[in-house]
């Protein structure tokens, strides 16, 4: 079994704090300034009709255990999400911000109870949990088929959200790797088509590597 801290729906909350500012520069030090991750063996990707997409050319991006790149044209606001949020480990958006709502996303990490290669059984109850943490904002999120992320098992799960009257479109990814949960969030604006929607998404999880810790 899965246990995944509830933070979830803060997650959601900081993702529309994020959305709705001005565009700003990005920190001069720290998560922004970083090198572009040394990729494992596993870069593979399983994610449906566009698991072919091109990787993301944008600011290569780390946190504890991985790397990927944000969409081409996106800023870094790590600093940012960090102040509302301290669980996150890091965060894009799109270039400019555009009120009242810009795409964005954020990565995280949590520990999992998961000893070795996740089952089905563990996959389904950590979609369970994770789709009964949104809930409250993301009512009729739907689960999608598990898909691997760097060769990694990971749950998919997309909707629309409401946050304090706040419409969006929301798509997460929790993968399991090494006994950690990976989380991947993302925000689009509801005008966002599933298109609009894919071509960030899957560039994005094209370009996810797996680092030496």
């Amino acid at each position: 079994m899965n246990s995944v801290p509830k933070i979830a729906a803060t997650l959601l909350a900081v993702l529309v704090l994020a959305s709705c500012g001005k565009s700003s520069d990005e920190p001069k030090s720290g998560s922004s300034d970083v090198s572009s991750p040394s990729a494992s063996a596993s870069t593979s990707l399983s994610a449906g009709p566009s698991s072919t997409a091109n990787p993301s050319t944008g600011k290569a991006m780390a946190g504890n255990g991985y790397g990927y790149n944000l969409p081409k044209g996106w800023e870094d606001i790590t600093a940012q999400l960090k102040q509302n949020q301290q669980s996150i480990d890091t965060g894009g958006r799109a270039k400019p911000a555009t009120p009242p709502f810009t795409a964005n996303m954020n990565t995280l990490t949590t520990a999992s109870k998961v000893s070795g290669e996740p089952t089905q059984d563990d996959l389904d109850a950590l979609a369970a949990q994770i789709k009964g943490e949104v809930k409250s904002l993301a009512p009729k999120i739907k689960t999608s088929p598990h898909v691997t992320i760097a060769g990694a098992p990971a749950v998919h799960q997309e909707g629309d959200a409401n946050s304090s009257g706040t419409k969006f479109y929301l798509v997460q990814y929790f993968a399991i790797h090494k006994n950690v949960n990976y989380g991947l969030t993302f925000a689009f604006p509801k005008s966002a088509s599933a298109a609009d929607r894919e071509k960030v998404v899957q560039p994005v999880l094209a370009s996810w590597k797996w680092t030496s810790p």
